[in-house]
């Protein structure tokens, strides 16, 4: 962080730590720290992992190893996100309960003994045109693979699934969703031959009629059930960017092009995972854009990112997409990657 975005913080007489400046005097003050306050937060699901749950915890990570650390950590989360928090949190309240206690999503000021991580503060720290988060964060990775051995066809295999898709439903404003039918279409292809499944939340995602339906289940289990698959396909999505933080690939398109881009190939891809983008390589626009969003001028080479050469790419045709994913899953390079996770998952 550089000087311009930061300021000393006193706690007490013991300890000295670095935050970041926001309009809140809470941030701005002599304060002696005892509870980091977060939330309550209900944005979107890709946002909460991005640009704020990181955020939190990089604050929390400021005062551990210091002689004054925070003696709680409160977070105010939707009870199905509170997955997210569990390794730095040390308490939890709905966000009805927050707000009982006069938090909102705007920051809280004038609190003794308290820092106040608020969703304004947050929402309003994303950079515009690329849409990343201003400030340091810290990352954990989720889910851990679960050993597996089923046998498809006479032929062993390690993996859950082969084949995790998350059929979007939810409108959004710079690319429109396939169709209900074809995903269908996708899952006759491709469950004779792979192991598919299905997640989401209802009813905002879409599974076929005989698809393992996963929509809905825990985070915590989705994780698991993430890191124990081959790879994750869909338009970009939460769903989708979770699979980044579980270290699984992925395949996907849609969105903002540019903020697609540097998010799938660097800022929100902090394990450099694995990733599959749908994008024209044959305009220059990619390359002409890596300079103007400060991106490592290797990252088109650097092996995790890939670029799958689509003039469609906002709204990919069923027959094109599944070309794309046979091509992807009998990779070698998804084997090796995939293998090497494996093998960290089962040495721990």
């Amino acid at each position: 962080m550089s000087n311009k975005e930061t300021k000393w913080i006193k706690s007490g007489d013991k300890a000295v730590i670095k935050l970041p400046l926001s309009k809140s005097p809470v941030f701005n003050r002599k304060l002696p720290l005892s509870t980091l306050f977060v939330g309550p937060y209900s944005h979107e699901f890709g946002h909460e992992l991005f640009s704020f749950q990181g955020y939190a915890r990089k604050l929390s990570e400021y005062c551990a190893d210091r002689l004054v650390p925070y003696e709680k950590v409160i977070v105010a989360c939707r009870d199905s996100m509170k997955f997210l928090y569990e390794d730095f949190a040390t308490d939890f309240l709905s966000i009805k309960e927050a707000e009982l206690m006069g938090f909102s999503k705007e920051t809280r000021e004038n609190l003794d003994l308290m820092t106040h991580v608020s969703e304004s503060f947050c929402r309003a720290s994303v950079r515009g045109g690329s849409g990343n988060f201003r400030h340091e964060q810290s990352f954990v990775r989720y889910g851990k693979y679960k050993q597996a051995l089923r046998i498809d066809d006479g032929a062993p295999s390690l993996w859950t699934y082969d084949l995790i898709i998350h059929a979007r439903r939810k409108k959004g404003r710079m690319s429109v969703n396939l169709s209900d039918e074809a995903y269908d279409v996708l899952f006759r292809e491709l469950s004779s031959r792979y192991r598919v499944a299905f997640i989401g939340a209802e009813p905002d995602s879409h599974c076929p009629d005989g698809a393992s339906d996963l929509r809905g289940i825990p985070l915590s289990e989705l994780a698991n059930t993430l890191a124990s698959s081959r790879l994750v396909v869909g338009q970009s999505s939460g769903p989708i960017h979770f699979a980044s933080l579980c270290n699984v690939p992925h395949l996907t398109w849609g969105g903002y092009r540019l903020r697609t881009f540097i998010r799938y190939a660097h800022y929100w891809n902090p394990f450099s995972t694995l990733c599959y983008l749908l994008e024209s390589s044959s305009d220059g626009y990619i390359k002409n854009r890596i300079k103007m969003s400060k991106l490592p001028k290797d990252v088109l080479d650097s092996g995790h990112f890939n670029i799958l050469d689509e003039k469609r790419y906002r709204h990919p045709p069923v027959d094109r997409l599944l070309l794309w994913i046979e091509k992807v899953i009998n990779s070698k390079k998804l084997d090796e990657f995939n293998k090497k996770r494996m093998q960290r998952d089962l040495a721990q």
